[in-house]
């Protein structure tokens, strides 16, 4: 049995084992050099090791060249050429951030102002970010998929006085400022080709507002030298409001502490291994916290950072022109930080480039997917693994760039199929860690020995955590040795709440001798070596022969089908059916291969013999993988659609948003449940069914 890095506390917290069986110290979390100079926030830190690095490449841009814009199917569409990377160094970046902040109190903001940001993920939004910091001020984020009247929410609940937006969003800007009384200033974050757009223009629909351009705030003549550069934060002061939405209603901002941001970073630091040699390409926006921790922890050891955007990831990106390289190709990173959706797409794509190749590349492949790892460790046949590993996996490596040595995941736990195979694809480290907004990121994460997979690991330093046992499920009595039961999570990690929102805050956060603790929602269980399994959300469990079942777990694994772009698995009573999106071009060959040619797309995805195909695949691959019958669909819808978080189909997070969904499906679901009644000769009545008869 393998070593186990966590241990169970009499009084029943998980906590960190640096060596098996021996509990950490819950203050173990500091590193001892930094506890000897008092280093209680990141500008204090950044501060002893800015000298350092001063002459290193920092962060890097790529020079945007061209911009086009052509019509099709009525829309416009916009392409992007891009050429290479333009950097600054550590001095540069060090020299601007301390210009921001005396920028900001030249503007007539004070310690405690909070300022939102609300940009993409950029080279310049790191910097306004960091020169609010070290003003001892708080960053408010937000997500672009939200409304405008969540927006407006956000900065008359915040008295926001400054926004710092880009030229990309200005157009929502100028339609919410007006409606905001607190707004006094806008600076805007130039584009590479249009700078601020026309001044003219946004002065005279932004009437009372004093717009400016981002390098008219730092400009040295604005901003004397002799001006003071730095207010050192206190551990307990708010660094960032993130903004996030939990269910129905207006987004809650949780209160992030300086303190809170420290022990995350150092906990990323020491399950990654970043060194000055590493390089991470910045995909996701800043309001994600994950993406801070990470940004935040390469500049601290001295690395580069290189931005990117989900558009232009790889040459497949939709903003990029023809014949214009990818960014991940072009930056060739050493470190990623993706969502379990993104790695999956990505699994998902090099899967059917292998299915493109010949028989003889397809049989190499596979060969050394199932037998190379076990090679290497035979020095006989060592060179036949190494041959086996660059033929075989060479091309699809390039794709990201080559150079790959860890990809962090956080959020969910990935399908194991997935996670194995990225290991021996990339040659990587594939580290999982487990948490929310609410935790400032991950509080768990898996070991680099560690090769099991479906589960994410064990607790970090300086948190812990424990199962609170739910109530109504039958447990058979070879589950007793699993402990399972809502997961509480305690320590420096978790957040001061949610931004005026004291209810709400009470609900899920409380004091425990000492400990700030926090109620996830989150079912967990305990395996026998002591790694974290996440069963899902305890709102999207459902109850079936006396246990709960996790329609989400289920609905991750079968997403990595190739035909399944997204699923939505819904419940009514013991029925289970499936909404499935799919795209046009796997729907089209899938009908192709059936003989049903020359229908409509809507046709398609209706048709009799194409439906019964999809639902073949996903009970094959279903049994194939171990999913419990109760837990696949009996029935499913295909759909075309797009599910993304700007039509409200899915969370920032790229969860499915159940009742969005049932609210759009309907007919066909209650359909779908009909159709199911009628064939077990159920008698009821399906015309009053509602929202609140479907499990969701």
């Amino acid at each position: 049995m393998p070593a186990s890095y966590s241990v169970r506390r009499e009084d029943g917290w998980y906590v960190s084992a640096s060596l098996p069986g021996h509990a950490d110290d819950i203050e173990s979390w500091l590193y001892p050099e930094l506890d000897q100079e008092s280093t209680t926030s990141l500008p204090r830190l950044f501060q002893l090791y800015a000298t350092t690095y001063r002459k290193q490449r920092c962060m890097g841009t790529r020079k945007l060249i061209k911009r086009e814009y052509y019509m099709r199917d009525g829309q416009e569409i916009e392409k992007h050429q891009y050429g290479e990377y333009l950097w600054r160094t550590y001095k540069d970046l060090e020299r601007t951030v301390l210009d921001v902040g005396r920028g900001l109190r030249s503007e007539g903001l004070h310690t405690g102002a909070r300022v939102l940001i609300f940009a993409e993920t950029r080279a310049k939004t790191m910097i306004a970010v960091l020169g609010c910091l070290y003003q001892k001020m708080t960053v408010v984020t937000a997500f672009e998929s939200f409304s405008d009247d969540d927006i407006i929410h956000i900065i008359e609940q915040c008295n926001t006085n400054l926004v710092i937006t880009s030229w990309d969003q200005l157009p929502r800007m100028v339609k919410i400022i007006p409606k905001c009384e607190s707004v006094l200033n806008l600076v805007i974050l130039e584009d590479q080709l249009q700078s601020c757009g026309n001044m003219t223009y946004l002065r005279k629909c932004l009437k009372n507002i004093k717009i400016m351009p981002f390098q008219k705030l730092i400009s040295p003549i604005r901003n004397p030298v002799s001006s003071q550069n730095v207010v050192m934060p206190h551990p307990e002061d708010i660094a960032f409001i993130l903004y996030t939405r939990k269910g129905e209603g207006y987004p809650k901002g949780v209160e992030i502490t300086h303190k809170n941001l420290l022990v995350a970073t150092l906990n990323y630091v020491a399950r990654t291994k970043i060194t000055s040699d590493d390089s991470y390409l910045a995909v996701h926006p800043l309001s994600y916290i994950m993406e801070i921790i990470a940004e935040l922890a390469f500049l601290l050891q001295g690395a580069s950072i290189l931005y990117s955007s989900p558009d232009t990831f790889t040459h497949k990106g939709p903003m990029l022109l023809r014949g214009t390289e990818g960014d991940i190709t072009l930056a060739c990173p050493t470190h990623l930080s993706l969502s379990p959706f993104m790695v999956v797409q990505i699994f998902k794509d090099c899967m059917q480039d292998v299915k493109k190749s010949g028989f003889l590349k397809q049989l190499l492949f596979w060969a050394a997917m199932n037998w190379s790892h076990y090679l290497s460790y035979i020095p006989v046949l060592s060179y036949i693994h190494y041959i086996m590993d660059k033929v075989a996996f060479k091309t699809l490596r390039d794709q990201l760039g080559g150079k790959l040595k860890c990809i962090v995941v956080c959020g969910d736990p990935l399908p194991s199929n997935v996670h194995d195979s990225f290991r021996k694809l990339f040659q990587c480290k594939v580290q999982i860690g487990y948490g929310l907004t609410e935790t400032t990121g991950a509080i768990t994460a898996i070991r680099d020995d560690d090769r099991s997979t479906g589960h994410v690991g064990y607790p970090l330093k300086g948190t812990l955590f424990r199962l609170q046992k739910e109530k109504g499920s039958r447990r058979n009595l070879a589950e007793h040795m699993k402990p399972r039961g809502e997961i509480i999570v305690g320590g420096h990690m978790v957040s001061k709440g949610y931004y005026r929102l004291f209810r709400e805050t009470d609900e899920v956060f409380f004091e425990e001798n000492g400990i700030r603790c926090f109620r996830t929602g989150d079912i967990g269980e305990i395996d026998k070596n002591g790694h974290l399994r996440i069963i899902g959300n305890k709102n999207n469990l459902i109850m079936k022969h006396g246990e709960y079942i996790s329609v989400e777990s289920t609905e991750h694994k079968l997403k990595t089908l190739a035909n399944v772009h997204n699923i939505c698995i819904l419940t009514q009573g013991s029925e289970t059916i499936g909404v499935v999106v799919t795209s046009i071009d796997r729907i089209r060959i899938v009908g192709a291969s059936l003989g049903v040619l020359g229908k409509s797309d809507d046709e398609l995805c209706q048709n009799e013999e194409i439906v019964n195909r999809y639902l073949k695949e996903i009970n094959e691959f279903s049994s194939y993988i171990g999913i419990k019958q109760q837990e696949v669909p009996s029935a499913i819808h295909i759909t075309c659609d797009t599910w993304t978080a700007d039509n409200e189909m899915l969370t920032t997070t790229y969860k499915n948003r159940r009742q969005k969904i049932f609210q759009v499906y309907e007919p066909f679901i209650q359909n779908l449940f009909l159709q199911l009644k009628s064939n077990m000769s159920t008698i009821g009545s399906m015309s009053n069914m509602s929202i609140a008869s479907v499990k969701c």
